[in-house]
């Protein structure tokens, strides 16, 4: 029996237990062993901190806590379910993961599909970003909370575009003429940088450390068809303006005050193919910014 076990024994059966257990350790020469339990049997008091620190050590996860897990261990539905089954008192069901699943996604209503595309309105998209974002940093912003009704936040966020080929045809159904086959992705997606205070750039309440991790990688939208210089500046121009249309969101902080989010955005998650076309540069050889040609900078004078 290990001494979580023996722990959770009644106080007399405990006593009785330890007891035994010193006799035990005693016979085998296990002085240490002999010395804990009697400081415990004398200091009822600490071994029932001891206990508590045990039990919520071995307590079954939060949901949040499941969920992190989860995603740490890039766990399949079957993969989870196995370890729940080994250790049922520890993991909560996988049905507590598919609820957090839906959590962590903007609303519903927000995302229009069809078979070949799929996208999400970007102020619903942001709006759930910072309202997710508040809710890790809560208390340390009520700590630095003025006396202001509300407190006006900034979320600076990155967003470009990219389209991939080379994926299974499966022959859907595509519902644009121009969309031959579902092998071309073309994505288009934005990433949260930093949150900070409007009227302090320098005051930063949330940083991305990792903004390369497909974990903050938030997809705006995902279509079969073939990346092209008309399909980049179309949609260049339809992303810039839902960010123009853009309105701050108002959020509830845990002592019932609110904060106002604005949001900003940066084009940096491009390729130098899209950046060719974003700046009409002929050749992937001349410079996008002022369109020397390769002569030109060899040319010392």
């Amino acid at each position: 029996m290990s001494l979580f076990s023996a722990l959770t024994l009644t106080t007399g059966t405990l006593c009785s237990y330890l007891m035994a257990t010193r006799k035990i350790a005693y016979r085998h020469g296990d002085s240490n062993m002999v010395n804990l339990i009697g400081h415990v049997i004398k200091n009822r008091e600490s071994a029932s901190k001891m206990f508590t620190t045990l039990k919520d050590s071995h307590g079954m996860m939060s949901t949040e806590e499941a969920f992190e897990y989860f995603l740490d261990c890039d766990f399949t539905k079957y993969a989870y379910e196995q370890t729940v089954k080994k250790n049922p008192s520890r993991f909560p069901s996988y049905h507590v993961i598919k609820s957090m699943k839906k959590v962590c996604s903007p609303l519903a209503e927000s995302i229009e599909e069809s078979p070949s595309k799929i996208q999400v309105k970007l102020q619903a998209l942001m709006n759930h970003t910072a309202e997710r974002i508040i809710k890790i940093i809560d208390a340390e912003i009520v700590q630095q909370m003025n006396t202001n009704d509300y407190t006006e936040l900034v979320l600076s966020s990155s967003w470009g575009m990219d389209g991939s080929t080379g994926y299974s045809q499966y022959h859907q159904a595509l519902s644009m003429p121009n969309q031959k086959d579902d092998s071309d992705v073309f994505s288009v997606t934005t990433t949260p940088i930093q949150l900070y205070y409007q009227n302090n750039k320098k005051s930063i309440l949330w940083h991305n450390l990792t903004p390369q991790s497909i974990r903050f990688c938030r997809p705006i939208m995902l279509e079969f068809i073939k990346e092209s210089k008309e399909m980049v500046l179309n949609t260049k121009r339809y992303i810039e303006n839902q960010i123009s249309e853009l309105v701050p969101v108002k959020i509830q902080l845990s002592n019932d005050e609110f904060v106002l989010v604005d949001f900003i955005f940066v084009m940096s998650m491009i390729d130098g193919k899209v950046l060719n076309y974003v700046t009409d540069t002929s050749s992937m050889s001349n410079c996008p910014i002022c369109g020397a040609t390769p002569n030109v900078m060899s040319d010392i004078k």
